[in-house]
Formats: structure tokens, sequence, C-alpha cells
């Protein structure tokens, strides 16, 4: 199979998105497809680049836009598949444009709840011309032109908007890199994750109990701020970590804890589950399709508090890394990247 991806999201950039695709390319050539990544030109995996500037909502990522190498070389080149990773994806209107006149398969996959996040950051006269613009431009297009569109969870914006309901583009976890420690461990609760407002980190400062440290790892535009409110002894900001020593916090933690909503599938959580390290997590729409199965005693509800999740975590400590692991075990990118090229062959053989 031929497959054209088309992102804004690759290593250098940290977050779950970026991950996501660069397990998803390793892998997919190593099953023998072959893969043409576009992406920002400090993006070591696109081996084809397009135009970038900053994000100004999050400097560490770009937006890119199309380039006259793109447009010719989906013209000129027989891609089965042409993967575009959204939100945002200001390069689709190029692709929809020579898809009129070239045959190829358009797969898109929406990584970020924008709707939830626009009510975060901006008013509501902003937020609500927002909304119509990005239903208009970025959605509608999708809903009128792609072939198959694709999200972590079934809860997406499109739900939001339209009440539709889209397919699950598959997610796993590198089992090599995120090894499972079983052994009684020390009252740390962990988060990691971006230091921003919709990350809903308030709250969770101000819930942990006196008996537990509460570390917590990652940057963003809250952190000095955040700082500043909670310089006690018992939460510690360590900052940035590179992926490849994430390991051994979520070993060291008692659990892994979030109180965001705004998420598609937080790729932390699974990290953690991998490491044999219990999740905490909200409850929402998203998180609850996803571990509600498996981890229902850990999603804090009003019948279900901090302390009552923490007490049975504490009873059960040694059962649930191993009831951890093994839930992180059918999940190797190498049979979820097998689930993926099944969808972009299933949307081939559709009329």
């Amino acid at each position: 199979m031929k497959i054209c991806i088309i992102t804004d999201f690759l290593k250098p950039q940290c977050h779950g998105i970026a991950i996501r695709f660069e397990e998803y390319i390793e892998n997919l050539r190593l099953l023998g497809h072959e893969v043409i990544v576009y992406g920002p030109s400090n993006c070591p995996t696109s081996n084809k680049h397009l135009y970038s500037v900053t994000n100004r909502l999050n400097p560490s990522n770009r937006i890119c836009f199309p380039t006259f190498e793109m447009c010719y070389d989906l013209i000129t080149n027989n891609y089965d598949i042409v993967h575009m990773v959204y939100p945002a994806a200001f390069f689709s209107y190029a692709v929809f444009i020579i898809h009129f006149f070239k045959s190829f398969k358009i797969v898109t996959s929406n990584h970020v709840m924008v709707n939830d996040y626009g009510k975060v950051y901006f008013s509501y006269p902003i937020y609500f011309i927002l909304y119509y613009i990005f239903k208009i431009f970025i959605y509608i297009p999708q809903l009128l032109f792609v072939d198959k569109i694709l999200g972590p969870s079934s809860h997406s914006d499109f739900d939001v908007a339209f009440k539709k309901k889209i397919e699950i583009i598959p997610t796993g976890i590198n089992l090599s890199k995120f090894t499972p420690s079983f052994k009684k461990r020390d009252n740390i609760l962990l988060y990691v994750g971006r230091l921003a407002p919709e990350k809903n980190l308030d709250k969770l400062c101000q819930s942990i109990p006196i008996n537990y440290k509460l570390q917590i790892i990652g940057d963003g535009p809250c952190k000095n701020d955040l700082k500043k409110k909670y310089a006690c002894d018992n939460i510690e900001f360590i900052g940035k970590v590179n992926n490849d020593e994430l390991c051994k916090h979520y070993q060291n933690a008692k659990a892994h804890i979030t109180f965001s909503e705004y998420e598609t599938y937080c790729l932390t959580l699974l990290e953690s589950v991998a490491c044999g390290t219990p999740i905490i997590y909200p409850n929402c729409d998203v998180f609850n399709e996803i571990y509600q199965n498996d981890f229902n005693e850990l999603c804090l509800r009003p019948d279900n508090n901090l302390i009552q999740i923490l007490s049975y975590i504490d009873a059960n400590e040694i059962e649930l890394q191993h009831k951890c692991r093994n839930y992180a075990e059918k999940k190797s990118w190498v049979n979820t990247t097998k689930k993926l090229v099944s969808i972009y062959q299933s949307t081939l053989d559709e009329c």
C-alpha cells in the first residue's frame, strides 16, 4: 500500500499526537508499506516538508500549509491513501481540490476536542464565532469530501456538532519502553501532561490528601502560576522529562491522576497502565468509553471520591499492577498498526 501522511504533529513535539504518528509511521514501514510523510521542516520523520509557522496557543507545535511540492506529488504519484491529521490541517483544501482530478482515498483523524478547548480559552462571543468557523471550514468539508473520518474515541466534535459517531483509530503503547514494576509503592501521585487551563490542574492540586505527594511532569502556559500558588512540600514540579525517561516516574508512583475532561484519549494514561501503575480519571464520556469496563473502580464520581479510590488501590496494589499490565499488553503498536492497515484496506474496498 502506498500511503501519504500529512501532519503538523511529529517529533520533536512530545505530546500524544506526535508520539502516535511516529509509531504508526515506523510500524507501517516495518509491515512493508510505502509511507511518505509531509510535516514541519524541524521534524526528522517528515521526509518531505511543508511551510509552517509557530502555533501561538501552543508554541512547541507548528501549523503547516501546503507547498507546491506536496501538490505536485499528489498529482503525479499514485497514492492509495492520503491520511490528514487534524485539528487545523490547513493543507486539507489543496488535497480536496486535487482529489477532484486524482483518484485516491482520503482518511482524516481528529485528535483534539476543539469545541471544548474553545470554551476554556475564549469568551462566549469569540468562542461562538470560532465554533461556526471550525464547523463550516474544518468539519463540513470532511463530511463532504473524506472517505473515512477517524478519532481516538467515538466522542468527538462531530458527535457534538452533527450527532455523528466517527470510526475509532486504534491506539497503542510501546511495551518495551514502558515496562512494569510490581511492588508496594510510596504515596506518590503522578500527573504527566501539558500545564494548561484545560487540564483542570488547580482542582487537582487542591485535592491531594496531606499524606500523599503529587509529582507534576510537563510544561505549559500555567507552569509559573501553578508553582507560585502551590509552593508546598507535598507538590513537586519536576518539569519536562524526556519520553525515554518517563517509565521510572510511572514505576515509582502509586497512581497516575488526571482531572482533565477535555481529552480524545490521553496517551499518558495508557503509558501509566503499561508500567503497572493504576490510573485515576474523571467521570467523562471519553474516559468512560475507554476505561470503564476495566477500571471502573478508579473513576472519580460523587459516590467514589479520591480518598475511596486511594484506599481501594492500597488494598489491591499488586493485583491492580498486574491487571494494568495485562490490559496494556493487548495494545502493542504492531497490533494497533495492523488494525489501522485494516481500516485503510476497508476504505479502499468501499465503492
